[in-house]
């Protein structure tokens, strides 16, 4: 049904590039990796941690993801993710901190 699917790519126009994780409140974690759960619009390709190369992206749904492997230090820490297109032109960014202890 052609309605449909224009509704429906109007709403992933729509949605906002978000870290979900936490409600995007400052994460407490006791391990030393991280799980983060996102959201991102239509155009978003890939996804990125800066400064953290084994950190892995899955898409959970047309705008929904998830990365893995994100490795902590000891301590506070800002992590942002870069959501880019397929030729890895940053469209978003968005922040979250995460609070390492033993």
């Amino acid at each position: 049904d052609w309605s449909s699917d224009v509704c429906s790519s109007d709403l992933g126009a729509k949605v906002p590039f978000a870290i979900t994780s936490g409600a995007g409140k400052t994460l407490v974690a006791t391990n030393d990796v991280v799980t983060l759960t996102g959201t991102a619009p239509y155009g978003v390709i890939e996804l990125h941690v800066p400064g953290h190369k084994k950190a892995t992206a899955a898409w959970t749904n047309d705008t929904a993801w998830v990365l893995t492997n994100i490795k902590l230090k000891e301590g506070e820490t800002e992590l942002t993710v870069h959501g880019t297109d397929q030729w890895g032109k940053v469209l978003n960014e968005a922040k979250i901190g995460v609070s390492r202890s033993r």
